[in-house]
């Protein structure tokens, strides 16, 4: 029996080793001279030079309950994870929280903090400290002699912990010498105390840094480090030892970012007295400031460091914590401690006082979870069962500011907790910094917000915007407490952002990315969108008119996904949109500050096409603004904007098509006028109620007359266009055709240039030439009298300038061209569909035996009169295989070959610039370059978008015909019988042409008038009138139009 309880003595014991060698572990070492390690030092230098067991501080089965540390110059403080604080040392300026002053202790004892509830944070000057209460409140004792504790008079020792008034929602605190800096949850950072030479006896709000999403702040002696949640680092203060690293050492008033650590993905700073420390995520160091004891670890002793510099001996190691004394630090690397710096108490634990000018590390000392310097003093935690992590675990010991994801937002409304999410959206939309760092990607992304990376993930941020606005079904208030919010912050007073040291952090525009997604920006029937979506607009421009901030927005909207680019143009064209309806004077100032955004836009689209064009166009403009009035109000500058702002014409690219069209039109009619005008002295006075009352000459001199031969149309028209100025040829077109009566009001203009055209594209004339699979042209490439490509560009300048279509066959790679844009593999599949189709193969081909099976080199083969030429497409084309790695090469140079340069002799590319100076010859119009390629197509030759059902509601009938009239009912039901090709011949006969204006096919306004029942129908092409007889039969007038249609019945003279 004796035996048996020996036994399970031997093993209790056993086991009590087992926990104890599980068990966490605290050390110190350095100067305890006032008892800052809970013992008497009893050697005569008071100090620990290697680390020593603390006993004293609570425990529990895991061993020291202790979570962090802070030691100012004579005290310690330490903060267990159950909220509870304990001190020790010197309470000279009442710093133990003892209701007593002057004693010092030696035992470690809890502060009586008065409080029901966890501390979460501690922070110390030389004599006073902070803590930060987890719901937000902030508690401040000891010394207050340069107010750092706020009590009412300066000198006071304050003995217990007071809450400080000045401050909610606090979630950091870090203490200077004799200052004091706190950061709240909305971002907004507060300093007081001991502050450049003053003593600031109220807390002052640091204003510029409060648009940046603060993750942490530290003090040094006098001066400040913040860092935001995408590795920015901002420093202020005094610098006298380069520890703000500016590479001066000039003190700062204002934070400042310091640019050489950009890049470095910082995500922890530490500050001594007047040196720097900052831990970036792969574990790397880098040092700042004072270097005189070593406190840098970068092998020489330097009074000033002022730049960030890494400290070689970590390099290739991963530093995972680091902890800055006066003038010493510690460093943690995979459970290792190193410290360096100053030694003269024995505060690196090296066993001597020898000071440390490189790292070294303290040796039996391998499981070290948690690191903390003091003032002269080290402690160190030991946890046999810690795993060394890959980030920073003093950052994660902090509390940071709360900012939005969507993962925040989908557990939210999993859990159906919409008291929480409301107060976390308000907490957020009420905060510039809040927003600022929501929904940024959780990886390394995030970092190094530039010109070059906003860090944001628009989708989820997109996504969380979708979920909230489906609960509005539910819960209006979920909504609407983000409009509320919004409408209270001072964001809008963003000029205050201007003054951050001539320089705008990137960090402060990000929510300008994914704010355009809340619902209520596009809502303009919201009760509040004036004061949310105009008002962020405003601000927006007023970023764009400064360089940086604007060379940094520009530079993200182009780096964007198409969704997220369109719905900014949406909430803009929203806002426009508003703004013209509520037609108010308070609104449409701000109209043109946005149509500056969205020009800037614009501009992006241009350089990386995201949208179609289309997309920027307000299409009920001219619902609300006489967009003719103004541009020439513009053009003449007789007069005032049509609204009393700004000319809508200076921003032509929000007009769509039709409304550009008639612009031209407008400014066509105006050239002709002016043309005239400049032509001779017999002037008379016309008023038109849309231009106003200008000169003009009488109608003799007002065209351009032309007499042609209709047997040698092509010639006579060249050679009347070659002799002709650009004055002459700006006069209104009128035709006359030799031998032939009748006077041109507009139906042999056009019989003219559909005549013209078709003869200009015979073969045998060689300028032109038709693929055979898609009946397009394009210019020929022989060698040919290259006047006639300028006379063909007047030709075809002159249809448009005169309102007429043409059958133009070309592809629209042409329009691309005459705009300036590039062309492309879909331009050469349009025109040359079997060249497009092997090009394409070529492609889509993805294995590597491509040069194998294609055999293709860097050539092309042009036919020139029956002769097939080869030309290279770059130098030694013909040694050069066309493979996997230089195919795209090869398809590009192809295409730009064929349609753009032609052979050696660069013929084509000679043809299209002649083609191209006769065009702008007539059509200069400042207009032209806000075209789309596929516009100004329809501008030439129409389009093909057939409404028939508009066509019939927008006819005229005249004399006795009406629409209900059995005639006309016949008609359309003949009509409606007709298939789609009879029915396009129908509108050659009508009007000859089977393409529909730009206007559409309502501003065709075909005319029906009667003629006796005997007769076949007949069409007035000039008029698009349609002589009908008198038939109530409907098959029997089918049967007439189609005869008509068939064989050309119609007419080109005056009816």
């Amino acid at each position: 029996m004796l035996l048996g309880l020996l036994r399970k003595l031997k093993c209790s014991q056993k086991e009590e080793e087992v926990m104890s060698y599980r068990r966490k572990s605290l050390y110190a070492f350095g100067n305890g001279n006032s008892g800052q390690f809970g013992v008497k030092i009893r050697d005569e230098s008071e100090c620990f030079i290697v680390p020593n067991r603390v006993i004293g501080v609570p425990v529990d089965e895991h061993g020291v309950k202790v979570i962090s540390i802070a030691s100012g110059l004579n005290h310690t403080l330490f903060l267990c994870h159950d909220g509870t604080v304990w001190s020790v040392g010197s309470n000279n300026f009442a710093q133990l929280g003892r209701e007593c002053c002057d004693e010092g202790s030696y035992t470690i004892y809890p502060v009586n903090l008065g409080i029901g509830a966890k501390v979460i944070q501690i922070a110390v000057g030389f004599n006073h400290n902070l803590a930060v209460v987890e719901d937000g409140r902030l508690l401040g004792w000891g010394d207050n002699s340069k107010g750092q504790i706020l009590s009412n008079k300066l000198g006071d020792r304050v003995v217990l912990p007071k809450k400080l008034n000045n401050f909610t929602e606090v979630v950091q605190a870090s203490c200077g010498r004799a200052s004091s800096i706190a950061l709240s949850e909305a971002g907004t950072i507060w300093i007081w105390g001991e502050y450049m030479s003053k003593v600031l006896s109220e807390p002052i709000i640091v204003d510029l840094i409060n648009f940046l999403p603060v993750i942490q702040i530290a003090a040094g002696d006098s001066y400040y480090v913040a860092l935001t949640a995408s590795g920015g680092v901002y420093t202020w203060g005094t610098n006298e030892y380069g520890q703000l690293g500016h590479k001066d050492c000039q003190s700062r008033t204002l934070p400042e970012r310091v640019k050489h650590l950009d890049s470095m993905n910082i995500v922890y700073v530490s500050c001594g007295s007047n040196h720097t420390l900052a831990l970036s995520k792969d574990g790397k160091v880098f040092a700042f400031g004072s270097d005189s004891s070593g406190q840098c670890g970068l092998g020489r002793k330097k009074e000033r460091e002022d730049v960030p510099v890494s400290i070689p001996e970590f390099l290739g190691s991963h530093v995972s914590a680091i902890s800055c004394g006066r003038r010493h630090s510690l460093v943690l690397v995979n459970g290792q401690v190193w410290s360096f710096g100053t030694n003269n108490n024995g505060q690196l634990g090296l066993n001597n006082f020898n000071t440390q000018i490189t790292p070294r590390r303290l040796n039996n000392y391998q499981n070290i979870a948690s690191i903390f310097a003091g003032a002269d003093q080290s402690f160190i935690i030991e946890d046999p069962m810690y795993q060394s992590p890959l980030v920073d675990s003093a950052l994660n010991r902090l509390k940071v500011p709360r900012f939005l994801n969507i993962v925040t937002v989908r557990e939210l409304i999993k859990k159906n907790d919409n008291i929480e999410l409301i107060a976390i959206l308000e907490n957020i939309f009420t905060s510039i910094s809040a927003m600022n760092g929501s929904f940024l990607f959780s990886d390394d992304r995030k970092f190094n917000c530039s010109l070059k990376n906003h860090g944001i993930n628009l989708d989820e941020a997109m996504e969380s915007f979708d979920l909230i606005m489906k609960l509005r079904d539910v819960n209006h208030t979920v909504v609407d407490v983000i409009v509320s919010s919004l409408c209270q912050i001072e964001f809008w007073e963003c000029e205050k952002i201007y003054s951050f040291n001539n320089h705008i952090p990137a960090e402060s525009l990000r929510l300008f990315l994914y704010l355009p997604w809340f619902h209520v920006m596009v809502d303009k029937d919201h009760d509040l969108f004036s004061t949310v979506t105009l008002p962020f607009l405003r601000a927006l421009y007023q970023y764009t008119e400064e360089h940086e901030s604007k060379e940094i927005l520009m530079s993200w909207w182009s780096q964007v996904q198409a969704r997220h680019f369109r719905r900014l143009i949406h909430v803009i064209i929203s806002a426009i949109s508003f703004c013209l309806i509520k037609n108010d004077k308070k609104y449409v100032h701000s109209i043109p500050q946005m149509l500056g955004v969205l020009n800037l836009l614009r501009q992006v689209n241009e350089k990386i096409p995201k949208v179609p064009i289309e997309k920027f166009y307000i299409n009920d403009l001219t619902d609300f603004v006489d967009i003719k009035r103004d541009f020439i109000n513009f053009i003449t500058g007789t007069g005032q904007p049509v609204n009393g702002h700004f000319f809508w014409t200076q921003f032509p690219f929000v007009m769509n098509a039709l409304a550009k069209s008639e612009l031209l039109q407008l400014e066509s009619e105006f050239s002709r006028i002016q043309a005239a005008n400049a032509a001779g002295p017999r002037l008379h006075y016309l008023f038109n109620p849309l231009i106003g009352t200008l000169p003009v000459l009488i109608e003799s001199d007002r065209f351009l007359e032309m007499t042609i031969r209709r047997s040698h149309i092509l010639e006579d028209a060249l050679n009347f266009i070659a002799g002709k100025t650009r004055e002459q040829l700006l006069k209104g077109l009128r035709v006359t055709f030799e031998g032939e009566p009748g006077e041109d009001a507009g139906g042999l203009k056009k019989e003219f240039f559909i005549s013209v055209f078709k003869e200009l594209f015979q073969p045998h004339f060689g300028m032109f030439k038709e693929d055979n699979e898609s009946h397009l042209v394009w210019f020929s490439g022989y060698p040919t009298e290259l006047m006639n490509f300028n006379l063909c560009g007047i030709l075809c300048a002159l249809a448009i300038y005169n309102q007429v279509l043409v059958d133009f066959p070309f592809p629209l790679a042409l329009y691309k061209l005459i705009l300036g844009k590039e062309v492309c593999l879909e331009d050469l599949l349009q025109l040359y569909p079997s060249e497009g189709r092997s090009m394409q193969s070529i492609l889509e081909y993805d294995k590597d035996d491509l040069e194998d099976v294609f055999g293709v080199y860097f050539v092309i083969n042009f036919e020139v009169f029956d002769e097939i030429v080869e030309v290279e497409l770059k130098h030694d084309g013909a040694k050069t295989p066309v493979t996997q790695l230089n195919k795209n090469e090869f398809v590009d140079l192809y295409v730009k070959r064929k349609l753009c340069i032609g052979g050696n002799d660069e013929m084509i590319k000679h043809q299209f610039n002649s083609f191209l100076n006769g065009f702008k010859t007539v059509m200069s119009s400042r207009l032209l370059p806000f075209f789309q390629p596929k516009e100004l197509q329809e501008l030439v030759v129409g389009n093909e978008c057939y409404d028939w059902q508009l066509f019939k509601d927008t006819t005229i009938y005249k004399d006795v015909y009406h629409a209900k009239h059995p005639t006309i009912r016949a008609f359309w039901e003949a009509f409606f019988e007709f298939n789609l090709e009879q029915r396009k011949k129908f509108l050659q006969f009508l009007m000859g042409s089977t393409r529909i204006p730009i206007q559409g096919i309502g501003s065709i306004r075909m005319t029906i008038q009667p003629i006796p029942e005997n007769l076949l129908p007949v069409a007035h092409t000039c008029f698009n009138i349609l002589d009908l007889p008198k038939i109530e039969d409907t098959q029997e007038i089918y049967k007439r139009l189609l005869i008509s249609i068939e064989n050309g019945q119609e007419g080109f003279n005056l009816v």
